[in-house]
């Protein structure tokens, strides 16, 4: 018996210790994209107005957001804090003071931080490198203009690229990023990507509704950060929580990308990561800010506001009369409607096709079609054809990959759904391979570029399983 006892407490006591280094090994990293913080000193400025006049995001509520999400990281003290940019909304001095201020305020607490430029902050005259060099740029053990690489913590390696205004990854930056992901995974790291724009569509036709919404050449740019060792990519730009999932073209290595919401438009979303080498995993949690002084109801009230902004937004562009023209302007504005209800399901993620959202794609490609048939009387069948325009097509695709969040849609071999808010990624040993696709160090000289295929968007593709017009670099055209 008293040798059973004493069993018992040296088994407890490697137990808690196991569990204490288990513990140990895991660390909590916060991900916060699109602050779009506009400094209330600018309250009355022409930007000012303009800004809460045209744009979709709740920005002049940014501040006090961004002050209320500081405190709950003081209190929280995640291990890492990453921010893939857009900072700043139109890149203005006075709102990069006041956010580099509060960084400030996270760095005396003892919080560890690191940021990476969206299109936003490279619109003003600050040098972001230089402004926010205590914020991933002094700590980086490489640098090639606004992108680095840091090892924030033993065995992990932290890849900022910076994605410019228009989602463009330089050839220089691409070889910066592989030759850089590579050299981590040969020294045994795992490895965490950060840039702004999205590294694949999280819908069809993204680059169509909002230019640059994912990096130009994303098949070849996916192809090489995956071959290179990269699984995840944290992203955003497109304000909304989604997580896509693709393979590369040999279909033996998936990456995921990661793209969390703005803290200013609907759902407010920000991310919680949980790393850990022992296993090698990235467990996701998403969290959204509930409540904020002054509204009663802050998420319902958000919701609203998004889709208010974003018919407001579209009806501008659209500059329709509405006593001339009020019953077309009444029915435009009742699918705009519905197309910002879609849009904010599509934010919270996780959608799901019901017979009511069917039902407005079917209602969708019915005006589509109609559209279509007035471009066929006014062009002509053979013309409308040869241009490649399938505007019921161009709906149903687009509507369909967002209710039922499939990606990368339309493409069957690699074509799947993902958990957006709450997912556990296996990262395994750390390992690259040979693109089956052309080096980046290729990417000049290489015969095989010509042999690439576009839609008629001019949008790189593979055109296997798809129906359309393709073209490729020597003007062959085929349909499929």
């Amino acid at each position: 018996m008293k040798y059973s006892v004493i069993f018992r407490s040296l088994l407890a006591v490697v137990l808690l210790g196991f569990m204490a280094q288990t513990r140990a090994e895991e660390k909590k990293i916060v991900v916060l994209s699109d602050v779009h913080v506009m400094a209330k000193s600018l309250e009355g400025t022409e930007f000012w107005n303009t800004t809460v006049e045209h744009s979709r995001k709740i920005a002049e509520c940014s501040q006090p957001l961004f002050d209320q999400l500081v405190d709950t990281l003081k209190h929280q003290k995640p291990d890492l804090v990453l921010i893939t940019g857009d900072l700043t909304e139109g890149g203005k001095l006075e709102s990069h003071e006041y956010v580099k201020d509060k960084l400030d305020e996270l760095r005396a607490a003892g919080l560890k931080i690191f940021v990476i430029p969206g299109n936003h902050d490279l619109t003003g005259t600050v040098n972001f490198a230089e402004f926010y060099k205590d914020y991933g740029y002094s700590d980086a053990t490489a640098q090639e203009e606004l992108s680095y690489v840091a090892e924030p913590f033993p065995g992990l390696t932290l890849l900022g690229i910076n994605s410019g205004t228009d989602g463009k990854l330089s050839e220089e930056t691409l070889n910066f990023a592989v030759t850089q992901a590579r050299a981590a995974t040969e020294k045994g790291n795992q490895i965490i990507c950060m840039m702004h724009h999205a590294l694949l569509p999280h819908i069809s036709y993204a680059n169509v509704l909002i230019p640059s919404s994912n990096v130009a050449d994303w098949e070849n740019v996916r192809e090489q950060l995956a071959c290179a060792g990269i699984r995840v990519v944290l992203s955003g730009h497109f304000h909304v929580s989604d997580i896509a999932m693709d393979l590369t073209n040999d279909l033996s290595r998936s990456i995921y990308d990661i793209s969390t919401g703005s803290i200013v438009s609907y759902p407010s979303d920000y991310r919680v990561l949980t790393y850990s080498d022992n296993p090698a995993e990235m467990k996701v949690e998403t969290r959204r800010i509930m409540q904020m002084e002054g509204k009663d109801n802050f998420p319902s009230w958000s919701r609203k506001e998004l889709k208010d902004r974003l018919v407001r937004l579209v009806m501008n562009n659209l500059q329709l009369d509405k006593e001339q023209d009020s019953s077309v302007y009444q029915l435009a504005t009742e699918v705009l409607d519905s197309l910002a209800g879609v849009f904010a399901v599509h934010a919270e993620g996780n959608e799901v096709m019901t017979q009511e959202r069917q039902d407005l794609v079917d209602q969708l490609k019915s005006m589509a079609s109609l559209v279509q048939s007035v471009m066929v009387g006014a062009y002509g069948a053979d013309s409308v054809k040869e241009a490649g325009i399938d505007l019921p097509g161009f709906a149903d695709d687009m509507m369909t990959s967002i209710l039922t969040d499939k990606s990368p849609y339309g493409y069957k071999d690699r074509e799947n759904i993902t958990n957006d808010r709450t997912l556990v990624i296996e990262l395994g040993e750390p390992s690259s391979s040979v693109p089956s696709a052309i080096r980046p160090s290729e990417l000049s000289k290489s015969k095989e570029r010509t042999e690439r295929w576009f839609d008629m968007l001019g949008r790189a593709i593979n055109k296997e399983g798809r129906k359309g017009i393709f073209i490729n670099e020597n003007g062959e055209k085929i349909i499929q």
